[in-house]
């Protein structure tokens, strides 16, 4: 795991060396019982403001840069879909910091778009990054009382799609992205015509 500086460190146990921001943010999430305490919405929240306060925190290892998106979308986006609807107030700006941290491991790791992750309990194959991300920020789109967020939704998307153009490799997945928005965008605007009729 990289600490600042960019050196690799191994997170140890009984006061050793502590583990970098991405791992802390990760471990945050997994640990299940610390989810129930308050003060773990605090801790995840202070960990995504790190990460973006501190342009030397970045890892190498591309897999864990993978778990950190996942991660971060789930404890940060899907938790606007799930949690009480009057603690909006607390969630936004954390799932605005959740947008940017998303973005910046994108942007330095272009090729996470097309990470695919095995579960670990079950053996199923997640489909690439970028598949699983398209429908969580589209159902984000969607929600009215999440406008403070729109702009940020639609510029990560933006993002994605101008990261895979850019990338040699990879410019035909940004094709791939926007025929598959498009095609979300048409058909929300199919189902809005028949519902209007």
């Amino acid at each position: 795991m990289a600490r600042r500086g960019g050196e690799s460190t191994i997170p140890l146990a009984n006061g050793g060396v502590p583990p970098s921001t991405i791992a802390q943010i990760i471990n945050n999430h997994s640990n299940t019982n610390a989810q129930k305490e308050p003060g773990t919405k605090a801790a995840f929240g202070q960990l995504l403001h790190e990460y973006l306060s501190d342009p030397s925190t970045d890892e190498p290892n591309s897999q864990l840069n993978a778990q950190l998106i996942y991660v971060v979308a789930e404890a940060g986006l899907d938790v606007l879909l799930q949690e009480n609807p009057f603690a909006q107030d607390l969630l936004i700006p954390q799932a605005t910091d959740s947008i940017s941290v998303i973005k910046l491991t994108i942007q330095r790791r272009p090729e996470l778009l097309l990470n695919t992750k095995i579960d670990e309990g079950n053996g199923i194959t997640r489909p690439k990054l970028f598949l699983w991300l398209l429908p969580k920020l589209l159902t984000l789109m969607g929600y009215r009382n999440l406008h403070a967020i729109q702009e940020n939704l639609q510029d990560l998307l933006l993002s994605c799609v101008q990261i895979l153009q850019r990338t040699t490799d990879l410019w035909q997945y940004a094709v791939l992205l926007i025929q598959l928005y498009q095609s979300c965008i048409d058909g929300m605007s199919w189902d809005l015509c028949f519902d209007s009729t």
